[in-house]
């Protein structure tokens, strides 16, 4: 297995670094081409503050995972998450626009709905991640029982007592 961390750093995005593009920096694009070529299964940990268009990886890279700058602890949770010992949860904060997005916006004009639409309510395109989107490697049910016309219980099994 390959796990390849991919990213930005605040030499890319911080105050006072604005980004040109929304895409990887570098050659992180090609490098993740000559992994893939390798054939081997691969995992992309992904780390970044905003938005990174990564629309060829999405559609050849089986597993991605999204960290963002995962903090002091980033490491042992994304271990922990690589080797199934924790769950990953949690939704995008935003909308992950294709590499083009930038050149078909203007950003001088505050117009959210002004084609082709900013944010997940005005975007009339197809976002590569629509905001709110995430997974989980956890199956949920859900077991409603009435006590009385006044009450419900909702219990939610966990797995680990049943």
């Amino acid at each position: 297995v390959v796990v390849m961390f991919l990213g930005l750093s605040q030499d890319v995005e911080s105050e006072g670094h604005d980004r040109v593009n929304i895409t990887l920096p570098g050659v992180q694009h090609e490098f993740a081409r000559e992994i893939m070529a390798l054939g081997k299964p691969t995992i992309m940990v992904l780390m970044n503050g905003g938005a990174v268009a990564v629309g060829w990886e999405k559609e050849n890279v089986p597993a991605i995972l999204e960290t963002f700058y995962p903090g002091k602890q980033g490491g042992v949770a994304i271990a922990r998450t690589l080797f199934g010992k924790s769950n990953p949860g949690g939704k995008l904060p935003y909308t992950v626009y294709d590499a083009e997005f930038v050149n078909n916006v203007n950003f001088l004009s505050m117009s959210m709905t002004l084609t082709p639409g900013r944010g997940y309510r005005y975007y009339t395109g197809t976002p590569l991640w629509p905001f709110g989107f995430g997974l989980s490697y956890t199956t949920f049910k859900m077991e409603w029982s009435h006590m009385n016309d006044m009450s419900a219980r909702l219990r939610i099994p966990n797995g680990l007592d049943d």
